[in-house]
């Protein structure tokens, strides 16, 4: 009786692994980030886009044909923007000496994207639409200035040529957490056993980064990420040859 009950335990547990190994599939990601901020805060003008690159892993379950779930651990090397200047700074620097002042914001993230990819084909190449939240862990956030050009004379001093940078470290006054929403396209083609896949996703910051609420910064940008995927556990040998040793 126990040797039919294990038989039958063997038999259920090789049924479910390979059950569950034939909807999952592990790859790697890499991703070019066109990132900006949207700043409402004293003090800075307005922003422009940065760049930025990052790169994880990815692990996708197949809910049904048409619907799987993915998880995309990243790594982002910047979420910032490049400020131009900073508002008045900015201004009264070109009013009383020739000289440009420019300013950067990078933010670097380590981010758990949670996505649902809906297919809209059965064809072996396949659209998808995907969608879904991402929660991110500031890793480090720097303020890089930079003064540049030429001092007038002004008396008997000559002009002088004045090169200047400053890095400020950000990490203590933003929120350790950046929490947005994904939204894009992409297609999946099959090579053997494998899938590469490509999409494009626009993210909307939804939480504020400034910590003390004084003021607002969130983050925006594009993403353009490509990848592959390969299937796991196809093999249950092992298991299968036990089974078959129990129950002949």
């Amino acid at each position: 009786m126990k040797r039919v009950f294990y038989c039958f335990l063997l038999a259920g547990l090789l049924f479910a692994t390979q059950a569950a190994s034939a909807q999952l599939s592990l790859g790697f990601v890499g991703v070019f980030n066109l990132p900006n901020l949207t700043i409402d805060a004293d003090g800075f003008g307005s922003t422009k886009g940065s760049t930025g690159f990052g790169g994880g892993i990815v692990a996708q379950y197949k809910l049904s044909e048409n619907v799987s779930v993915a998880i995309q651990p990243t790594y982002l090397s910047n979420k910032g923007a490049d400020l131009g200047g900073l508002g008045i700074v900015d201004e009264l620097l070109d009013e009383l000496v020739d000289l440009d002042f420019s300013a950067d914001i990078k933010i670097s993230t380590i981010e758990i994207p949670i996505l649902i990819k809906y297919y809209f084909s059965d064809y072996s190449a396949r659209p998808y639409l995907v969608a879904g939240p991402s929660i991110g862990f500031i890793s480090t956030a720097e303020l890089n200035a930079q003064i540049s050009g030429t001092i007038p004379a002004f008396g008997i001093e000559p002009a002088t040529d004045l090169e200047l940078a400053e890095s400020l470290d950000l990490k203590d006054e933003l929120s350790s957490v950046d929490i947005s929403f994904l939204l894009g396209l992409g297609v999946d083609v099959p090579m053997g056993s494998s899938r590469y896949f490509m999409d494009v996703k626009y993210g909307f910051g939804l939480s504020n980064l400034i910590a003390d609420g004084d003021g607002s910064m969130k983050s925006k940008g594009l993403r353009i990420s490509a990848g592959a995927r390969f299937p796991f556990g196809s093999s249950n040998q092992g298991l299968l040859t036990r089974t078959e040793s129990v129950c002949p």
